[in-house]
């Protein structure tokens, strides 16, 4: 195998490893984002809190390991950034949000995770990598545990306001391309670099949205900061960080969203273990299934942008 195949599959391993990290650290945003509106926070202001945090610190790491040339971006590059601090940064995370409120977290989660089917048609568009009976297989067991490790198994939209689950679903959609954008984002850039100012577009959106001139001392008391800056570090600058390397290295959106649906196991596992949330076999299995879904997306590690050949074949 020549080098160049050999170094592709160790950035592709890598870009596996930081995007399974970065959806093991989104698991725990419900503990954030929940704690945060029980103290009344808006969703908005939630997220104005995070994306400060997240610019402030990553700012503070380029300069003090790049200086000014890590700050250094074209023009499409910044376009780029923009588009996916105000539909990413802004819109997106306000749905889920407004989402988990109208129906629920469990029920919000899984409509986001129909994600991958999204993403994987906008990959063959845009993209034209291949689907194969792998990528298949991986989708259908991700769908099917994501519901399990949610709902047990038990899930019914009868009574659930119509505008919730359509807001779940234009967040998927919206996530989907989220992450072919950011693919091209990063693209010959550094993701710390593209994280940082796509960040900064949300962060000066946010401001005008929340006006924190207005609304008085709540937002910045001790006990909110306390929540709000391990926030804006560990699923902010940390997890985004990661999200962005992932992207850059894997290359291919529809494994990005299957892989970062570990997201779904993570916070199952901690809904049970420190709020006490009912579980079942279902739940398990569930789980089980996302791990096996990602085995799937693992047997095809160097199939986008290189030639077609891989462990299964079409």
């Amino acid at each position: 195998m020549r080098s160049a195949d050999l170094n592709r599959m160790s950035d592709v391993r890598k870009g596996y490893i930081c995007t399974l990290s970065y959806g093991a650290l989104l698991g725990l945003i419900g503990f954030f984002t929940t704690t945060l509106g029980n103290m009344g926070l808006t969703s908005f202001e939630i997220n104005f809190q995070r994306f400060l945090v997240t610019v402030i610190s990553i700012g503070l790491f380029l300069m003090v390991t790049r200086g000014k040339d890590g700050f250094r971006i074209d023009l499409k590059g910044f376009a780029l950034c923009a588009f996916l601090g105000i539909l990413g940064d802004v819109i997106m995370a306000y749905c889920y949000v407004e989402a988990i409120a109208s129906i629920g977290m469990g029920l919000a989660a899984v409509i986001l995770y129909t994600a991958p089917v999204f993403s994987t048609i906008l990959a063959r568009v845009f993209l034209k990598t291949p689907f194969n009976r792998c990528k298949g297989i991986a989708l259908v067991l991700n769908l099917l545990g994501c519901f399990l490790a949610v709902t047990g198994g038990k899930a019914s939209l009868g009574g659930l306001p119509a505008s919730g689950v359509i807001i779940a679903f234009l967040c998927s959609i919206f996530f989907a391309v989220n992450i072919l954008v950011t693919q091209f984002a990063t693209d010959g850039r550094d993701p710390v670099t593209v994280c940082f100012y796509t960040f900064l577009v949300g962060v000066i959106c946010l401001f005008f949205i929340v006006r924190p001139w207005n609304t008085g001392l709540e937002i910045w008391a001790p006990s909110v900061l306390m929540v709000s800056i391990p926030y804006g570090l560990i699923e902010g600058a940390l997890g985004y960080v990661l999200y962005y390397t992932g992207i850059k290295l894997v290359q291919d959106p529809a494994k990005v969203n299957v892989l970062s649906s570990i997201e779904v196991a993570v916070a199952a596992v901690f809904g049970i273990i420190v709020y006490n949330e009912p579980h079942s076999l279902l739940r398990f299995v569930g789980m089980a299934l996302i791990l096996v879904s990602m085995w799937f997306v693992g047997r095809t590690p160097g199939e986008p942008r290189l030639e077609a050949g891989s462990h299964c074949s079409d």
